[in-house]
């Protein structure tokens, strides 16, 4: 079912869905913080860390409504965002 499951781990290829009262929170290896809007959903499509626990690929789709992204100590080239509208990619980290 599903409802609250804190500290719960994320797999490459899932799908994260709110409920239209829902939120989530996430927190990867790095820092990298992902916050998924109420009746949103987004898709973990990669999600590659070295032995040191900075990313080497994580690349996440934007399948429907809000998200919030904060990346990592890791290289920026290693995020990549995709949404309907194309692919953002993150600078400047």
């Amino acid at each position: 079912g599903s409802g609250f499951r804190p500290f719960c781990a994320a797999m490459a290829a899932e799908r994260i869905s709110t409920s239209n009262s829902g939120l989530g929170q996430f927190v990867f290896l790095d820092g990298t913080k992902l916050a998924v809007g109420w009746g949103s959903s987004v898709v973990i499509d990669k999600y590659i860390f070295n032995d040191d626990n900075s990313v080497k690929k994580l690349t996440i789709r934007a399948a429907k409504g809000t998200f919030r992204w904060i990346s990592g100590s890791s290289p920026s080239s290693a995020y990549q965002i995709v949404t309907p509208a194309g692919t953002i990619g993150v600078r400047g980290t």
